[in-house]
């Protein structure tokens, strides 16, 4: 059995297990061996203890920790290898991919997962760029976001299928309610993949609508490279607000993504993201409802549990038509605020090492001319090949040039990065070794 650990109109879930292991010692409920898992954001002080309790279920759900939960409550061994973990990367080498996602870190982590699979990845911001990308090449698959902004994933899905009625198009959604899933099928929407996105559930939809079983070259024993340089140490032991063991389970471990995406997060919650409390304030609803949307996957992603909760909760309210009760307002507030000191300290924590310079500029010059074709073809950007262009970059062109460059990339403002790499590659000529242009 599993029970929300905040139920409305009545007893939470810890109150509610209690009350039904007394009804079944009494002999009012049928003699079963029942287990009780509570769900929960987080795990209150204490509560691994309760008699009531068989085990703990922490939020967000994934197929994999879900599964996990109950073969540990059952007396299973979550370690003994399930469909879920023996699942292998696909093999997607010479297939094209469309992500439509509009959100950064969601952008990033999706790149992450897909580019394992060695598939060509083209992303798309909005509906509107990607009814734009069908309509000038053909893709094998779409994974598209139902919410976003200038036409959302319905809208698009709908377009898209007039010339395409049987191209796979999977929602890539934190929408998870029946309304939700009805409201994707009926666009036409072949199948659900949940956010944060859990990579062997993702890699087992595309096996299985590319109709593809051989395991990538790449990581064919299906585990995903984790960077294990000095960069690692540099997190820090303890970020409040923010459960790290979570979030690196998402990103497989790879503590130098992971911090890399925090610090994003970070800038995200500085800029509009951390407008929540200010938009349920003044009554803004539309405006409320999108950033509480896009919060409680991204700080689900990474690790943020109180704020994914409070999101996921105001994100219920909103879209059921319902006031936010104040006590969610302050939820929101107090997460929000927590967080802030968690990210402060990793700001403060020292900088990661610098790379050694590979000092081939011949390499260099290659890789800034691939970098240019990928930016104007709105293909994702690799995180090795990026390095190995601003490396080269960096031998004549300015820092703050090369950080604007890097953040327009990261940002995945494709259009504006292509248009400065371009007049930098003026300088230098890249395919002969990076010589200065006369």
């Amino acid at each position: 059995m599993l029970i929300d650990v905040h139920l409305p109109g009545g007893p939470d879930g810890r109150d509610t297990a209690q009350h039904l292991r007394t009804l079944h010692e009494h002999g009012d409920l049928p003699a079963t061996d029942a287990r009780i898992i509570l769900v929960s954001a987080y795990q209150p002080e204490g509560e691994a203890a309760d008699d009531h309790i068989d085990g703990h279920l922490a939020k967000p759900v994934t197929a994999s920790t879900l599964l996990d939960m109950i073969q540990t409550t059952l007396g299973g061994d979550a370690d003994g290898g399930t469909a879920c973990e023996t699942g292998t990367i696909p093999d997607l080498t010479g297939r094209s991919l469309l992500l439509a996602e509009d959100n950064a870190i969601n952008q990033e982590v999706a790149q992450r997962l897909l580019e394992q699979t060695g598939a060509r990845i083209i992303l798309a911001s909005n509906g509107a760029e990607a009814v734009a990308r069908c309509r000038e090449a053909p893709f094998d698959l779409i994974l598209m976001d139902l919410q976003m902004p200038i036409m959302d994933g319905y809208e698009a899905t709908r377009e898209i299928r007039r010339d395409h009625p049987s191209l796979p198009i999977l929602a890539l959604t934190a929408a998870v309610l029946d309304s939700d899933r009805a409201g994707a099928r009926e666009a036409g929407l072949d199948d659900h993949i949940g956010k944060p996105i859990d990579r062997q559930l993702l890699y087992q939809r595309l096996a299985y609508w590319l109709g593809e079983s051989r395991p990538s070259s790449a990581a064919a024993d299906g585990s995903t490279p984790v960077d294990e340089g000095d960069e690692a140490d540099t997190l820090p032991e303890h970020l409040p607000g923010i459960d790290q063991a979570l979030g690196l389970r998402h990103l497989e471990g790879d503590r130098a993504f992971y911090r890399r995406l925090l610090q994003r997060f970070a800038d995200q919650l500085d800029g509009e993201l951390g407008q929540l409390p200010a938009a349920l304030d003044r009554g803004e609803t539309a405006t409320a409802q999108r950033l509480a949307h896009t919060l409680k996957s991204t700080a689900a992603t990474v690790g943020a549990t109180r704020l994914a909760e409070a999101a996921t909760a105001v994100d219920g309210c909103l879209k059921a038509n319902e006031a936010v009760p104040e006590e969610l307002h302050e939820a929101v507030r107090a997460a929000l605020a927590e967080l802030a000191g968690g990210l402060a300290a990793l700001a403060k924590a020292p900088p990661p090492p610098a790379r050694p310079s590979s000092r081939d500029k011949a390499a260099g010059g290659r890789a800034l001319s691939a970098l240019q074709r990928a930016l104007d073809s709105h293909e994702l950007v690799e995180e090795a090949l990026l390095e190995a262009a601003l490396e080269h970059l960096a031998t004549f062109a300015e820092a703050s040039t090369i950080e604007a460059l890097r953040a327009e990339i990261e940002q995945f403002d494709y259009e504006a990065a292509a248009e400065r790499l371009s007049r930098l590659a003026t300088k230098t000529s890249p395919l002969d070794g990076g010589r200065q242009t006369p």
